[in-house]
């Protein structure tokens, strides 16, 4: 076992502990984001792929000062918020069950107005590449090209559809037929959008749903967290394993170069998704030499302005230069690195810690519904941070904008208004 291994292990158990202690925050933001990068690193060092090397000391380095820095944009936030009065989990989820405070009709009807959007946007854009995905000789290959832009942005709200629809469920409204319809549109929405087989928006929607059942319900705890995470990473592999139909059941195992035996090939997937986004930034800030001075960072900004491929190409900007196999993602660290340096990891992380410690502060002192969404939202940046920086991305950001937009203008009523 490795230095890193051993604190890494300190830190999942450490964690571990103090969250079986009653009436303490699961989900509060340092334990989750230590959480995440413990296993991650954890389970990096044991080099199992031939992939993997042995990382440079100013590799360490670069990674260490990024996942500090978003640690010392927490504690900022922190210290600004301390003596404020925080209010307990147990007292946030009285407020978000209040339900007159919450207008169901509204939320109703942006839920049948967001699904006809999806639904319109879905049909356009199988007509125009006349097949689905999961249909499709190539699967890997037709789930990649599928897509019309302004349209696939509808598609791409579909995890913000099915949570709208998870969230107005768990408002307990009166009223059996509207809920027929919500759990009728969940159903057409969650199975439609698994033949496009894209895993990313599922993950998206399971992590904003579970912090939002827990912070707003009593049926969430570690046991039930864990036996969920089982559940979904099951559903990830039934994609993965549509998506790779057409080869060996071996396939993984073979072309990530595995060094443990053959019959442990079922591990190689989670494992390597896992493993590689480190080690790929751990290359490319090795070889890294100029710089993109924000286009990564930006690259929702790019898109929406219809710059982006002109941009990379007039720029010579390819983020996945250093890539050399089929595991081509970085953590969330490496957009910062890429465009600003050194600088542009401490910065940019400290920036994102502190944004995420302002907005978990707001939901613990306020306990309003707003920010309990807004968080659960951020809970998806930290755990998936490190796979790639979803912060980046137009689709996460209108997601983003969908989910403050709604909340923050039409879901909070005066009145009892139940639908």
């Amino acid at each position: 076992m490795t230095i890193a291994q051993l604190i890494s292990l300190l830190i999942i158990i450490f964690i571990i502990a103090i969250s079986l202690k009653k009436n303490v925050d699961l989900f509060s933001p340092a334990k989750v984001f230590s959480f995440t990068w413990a296993v991650a690193i954890f389970l990096t060092e044991f080099k199992f792929s031939g992939y993997q090397n042995e990382w440079t000391s100013f590799s360490w380095i670069v990674l260490i000062v990024g996942l500090f820095s978003f640690l010392l944009g927490l504690y900022i936030t922190y210290y600004l918020y301390l003596g404020k009065p925080l209010i307990h989990v147990k007292k946030i989820r009285e407020s978000i069950q209040a339900t007159d405070k919450v207008d169901l009709r509204k939320l109703l009807i942006i839920i049948v107005l967001l699904f006809g959007a999806y639904l319109t946007s879905y049909i356009v854009e199988v007509i125009s590449f006349g097949n689905l995905p999961i249909l499709s000789p190539n699967p890997d290959r037709a789930r990649i090209d599928f897509g019309i832009f302004g349209f696939h942005l509808f598609v791409s709200l579909e995890p913000i559809l099915l949570f709208f629809c998870f969230e107005y469920l768990v408002l307990k409204t009166k009223r059996k037929k509207n809920k027929f319809i919500v759990i009728l549109i969940f159903i057409i929405s969650f199975v439609s959008y698994f033949f496009l087989l894209q895993r990313y928006n599922y993950f998206l929607f399971f992590v904003i749903s579970i912090g939002f059942a827990y912070y707003a319900t009593k049926i969430i705890n570690l046991k039930k967290v864990l036996i969920v995470t089982v559940v979904f990473i099951s559903l990830f592999g039934a994609l993965q394993s549509i998506r790779l139909s057409k080869y060996a059941a071996d396939f993984h195992y073979v072309i990530s170069k595995m060094k443990y035996s053959r019959e442990y090939a079922l591990f190689t997937g989670p494992y390597m998704y896992t493993v590689m986004n480190l080690e790929n930034f751990a290359k490319g800030v090795e070889k890294l030499e100029d710089n993109s001075y924000g286009l990564l960072t930006g690259d929702w900004l790019m898109a929406l302005t219809g710059i982006k491929h002109w941009a990379a190409e007039y720029f010579n900007i390819d983020s996945k230069r250093f890539v050399y196999s089929s595991y081509n993602t970085n953590p969330f660290l490496w957009d910062y690195y890429y465009d600003f340096g050194f600088w542009g990891i401490f910065m940019f992380s400290l920036l994102v810690g502190i944004i995420i410690g302002i907005i978990y502060y707001q939901m613990r002192i306020s306990g309003e519904l707003k920010w309990v969404v807004i968080y659960s939202f951020f809970l998806f940046v930290i755990v998936i941070s490190f796979f790639t920086n979803p912060l980046t991305s137009l689709n996460i950001i209108v997601s983003l904008f969908m989910l403050w937009f709604t909340h923050h203008f039409f879901l909070i009523s005066q009145n009892s208004n139940d639908i």
